[in-house]
């Protein structure tokens, strides 16, 4: 069994004990996370979550859905939790909020693993505050299980690696399998694995068993896999994509982001870097390579890097698969080297690296970024809140988006449907539009995330027979009502 001791003396506050700084991490997360939940609209992302977890949708139904988008665990969770509370924009909201929070608390126990409670705290207190991990804690996408079920399976891989217990290899079977059926870019943690998996065994001349465990653990992993290979199989023909190809600095551009463009923080946790990669380098210097704490280092550098080059190259070379939001499987180590330096810096830097901290993100939150205020997702709810508020005599609504605004209707307004098509011929959209206007006085068009209601023809016809008789206009979203040209009617 190979443990790193703690530095009794190194702890960054030692006049509280352990759970209670952890407790109070939690409970500012917990409201950083819960503040403001719901203050903005459903985007579209998130209505491709929503709609198809319908509680009143079967299972099938649900995985049948995430051959077009992402292997299904999310979602089926999602399904189930609308099926215990309710169908609502906060029920799933609350669902990423609570797997966010449970995320603060996983960093805790893989930062314990890695050294000791110190590193834990403070690399569960770096996601507490963390713009990025806030952000997506208050979307209803996979994002936060993907960060979680990768700190969750690491946590097991590091504790399989010290241990070699049962309960570490269970733990870790059950986690890595789960990140697989999440998001995509869990094949790419469990690539990561594998790889350091081999430096270890190299470094430490394993014996034959533990290896041929690792081995069956692997197979075992790739195994419970299987039923989606060939979805991976069929998405890998996809020669064109909606994402970019990344440019060479995209790295500098993605960690400005993580931080919510925060210029303080970004640099100070740049500089709290340095002490642990000098650290670092003095056992290389040493040639410690099988000490554990110098292990974990080679780790850590693995993990930053081939979770940016894989999908980077890919992205050169073939179909671009690099955003920010997909490199959330990165995040966790790089808390946790920034941790690992702060566990070196003295007491009082430690104690004024965590208050400047805690001041610029809540600066950078409230006021600079304005993240509770500011309106940055297509507002879909509000423009249909002004059909269900004006609805009256039965007046139709149109829109060729109409499958993602039937979500709000459904849930706050049945009686109100959408009617509409998404196609991309224009002409064969065009005369049941025709049919569904022509005994109509008045209707509504919705449009949103830039996506006009009726396309060119459609509007076309509209110009010619109808006026606008209300517009209302919201960010990336707008609700408007066409009424007959009277002079038409009469002739």
């Amino acid at each position: 069994m190979m443990s790193l001791k703690e530095n009794k003396g190194n702890h960054f506050i030692v006049k509280y004990s352990t759970p209670f700084v952890l407790l109070v991490i939690v409970l500012l997360a917990t409201f950083l996370r819960l503040y403001k939940l719901d203050f903005k609209s459903l985007w579209l992302d998130e209505l491709y979550s929503v709609i198809p977890t319908n509680p009143a949708n079967s299972i099938d139904f649900i995985i049948n859905y995430c051959k077009s988008d992402q292997p299904p665990l999310y979602f089926i969770l999602l399904h189930y939790w609308f099926k215990l509370f309710t169908y609502t924009s906060f029920s799933a909201r609350l669902f990423s909020a609570f797997i966010g929070i449970l995320g603060v608390i996983a960093m805790y126990f893989l930062g314990k693993e890695i050294k000791n409670k110190q590193v834990g705290l403070m690399a569960s207190f770096l996601v507490c505050i963390n713009y990025f991990a806030i952000y997506y804690s208050q979307e209803a996408r996979f994002y936060g299980l993907l960060f979680l079920l990768t700190v969750v399976s690491f946590t097991f891989f590091v504790r399989s690696l010290k241990y070699k217990t049962f309960g570490s290899y269970t733990g870790y079977f059950f986690s890595t399998s789960a990140l697989l059926y999440t998001q995509y870019f869990g094949i790419l943690v469990f690539l990561i694995q594998g790889v350091v998996f081999l430096v270890f065994v190299f470094l430490f001349k394993e014996k034959v068993r533990f290896i041929l465990t690792g081995i069956f653990l692997a197979v075992l992993i790739s195994v419970s896999f299987l039923p989606w290979i060939p979805i991976i199989l069929y998405d890998l023909t996809i020669s064109s994509y909606w994402i970019g190809k990344p440019e060479p600095h995209f790295i500098l551009v993605f960690y400005y982001l993580y931080w919510g463009k925060d210029v303080v923080t970004s640099i100070v946790l740049t500089l709290v870097v340095f002490p642990y990669v000098q650290h670092w380098y003095t056992l290389w210097k040493q040639k410690k390579f099988k000490n554990f704490e110098m292990f974990i280092g080679i780790l850590l550098a693995l993990w930053i890097f081939l979770s940016y080059a894989v999908p980077y190259f890919k992205s050169i070379f073939s179909t671009p698969v690099l955003i920010p939001r997909y490199t959330v499987i990165t995040l966790p180590a790089i808390f946790l080297v920034m941790a690992l330096g702060f566990d070196l810096l003295k007491r009082k830097i430690r104690n004024a690296v965590v208050i400047v901290l805690a001041l610029s993100a809540g600066i950078n939150l409230f006021a600079v970024n304005n993240h509770y205020r500011r309106i940055d997702k297509a507002q879909w709810r509000e423009a249909a809140n002004v059909v269900i508020s004006r609805h009256q005599n039965d007046v139709k609504v149109y829109s060729n988006l109409e499958w993602w605004y039937n979500f709000y209707f459904y849930t706050t307004e049945p009686r109100i449907r959408v009617t509409g098509t998404f196609s991309s011929n224009e002409e064969a959209e065009l005369q049941p539009f025709i049919d569904f206007v022509s005994t109509e006085r008045e209707f509504w068009v919705l449009s949103s995330e830039g996506i006009d209601g009726l396309n060119k023809l459609q509007q076309q016809h509209v110009n010619e027979n109808f006026i606008i008789k209300e517009s209302h206009n919201f960010y990336r979203s707008s609700a408007i009502l066409y009424s007959r040209i009277m002079s038409l009617d009469k002739r």
